[in-house]
């Protein structure tokens, strides 16, 4: 799949992601299990601190997000993939200033596990607001008529 392609198909992923719908995220840059996420700015997303920092748990989606999708981006085939464990580093503050940037790149797959890193920033990407590795478990199916089914199965939607 070239990058086009795989942009279409994040932003439909991103689309079918109730809380990403609603946050306004869009996938800005993808190639082969590599994403790029933009989380633009809105005062929704402030935490409850006094000087309007951005709230920790919109972090947390936005790299579970964006790892999540750089393993689609690197599999055969569209697979559920649910999250094994996610490990953030909150390195400084995000701040109301603006689109937050989120890359995340799927490093290693093996049979049953997927293996990503990433980082999120605003203006400088050698500035980052997170870094986090996570894990994802490859569960050989994908989503179909009436629920999830095997890969290669006659009743696959995506």
């Amino acid at each position: 799949m070239d990058s086009k392609e795989l942009l279409v198909q994040g932003n439909n992923f991103l689309q079918v992601l109730p809380h990403c719908k609603k946050l306004g995220m869009k996938v800005i840059t993808a190639s082969k299990g590599q994403a790029t996420i933009e989380l633009p700015y809105n005062p929704e997303i402030l935490g409850m601190d006094s000087q309007g920092y951005v709230h920790g748990g919109i972090l947390t989606t936005m790299m579970d997000t964006v790892c999540g999708f750089a393993v689609t981006a690197a599999l055969p085939a569209q697979e559920f993939c649910p999250t094994l464990d996610l490990r953030m580093d909150h390195m400084r503050r995000a701040n109301a200033k603006g689109s937050i940037f989120a890359w995340a790149q799927c490093y290693k797959i093996t049979r049953s596990i997927c293996f990503t890193r990433g980082y999120a920033y605003q203006d400088d990407p050698d500035d980052p607001i997170v870094h986090c590795v996570a894990t994802f478990v490859r569960s050989g199916k994908a989503w179909g008529k009436g629920g999830f089914v095997k890969l290669g199965a006659e009743d696959l939607l995506l």
